[in-house]
């Protein structure tokens, strides 16, 4: 089964296979997850950097439950954030990228 995955800030859609991890399809994609420095020196999907952040704007219980790295990295402004390198897509989603 496959799920919707929109990026609303690119005006773009892609269907990834149920439970694939958000930053590798975004890779496979070329989804632009990272700008400037942060493409050469990201953490690789490891949850250290957090330069993978996505603002989830719909179906952000179609994805994984955050991990504990993620956990502490929540912001207060009230938006739901996640870490693409640690949200698995369990159902259609739509986000825009965290910068």
């Amino acid at each position: 089964m496959s799920r919707r995955v929109t990026f609303t800030d690119l005006g773009r859609t892609f269907e990834v296979p149920d439970n694939a991890n958000l930053r590798e399809a975004c890779l496979r994609e070329g989804v632009p997850l990272y700008r400037g420095i942060a493409r050469l020196t990201n953490c690789g999907g490891r949850a250290r950097c957090g330069t993978c952040r996505v603002t989830v704007e719909d179906g952000g219980g179609r994805l994984s439950d955050p991990t504990p790295p993620e956990r502490e990295r929540k912001g207060d402004d009230g938006r739901v954030c996640r870490l693409a390198c640690q949200a698995n897509v369990r159902g259609d989603v739509e986000m825009r990228r965290g910068w």
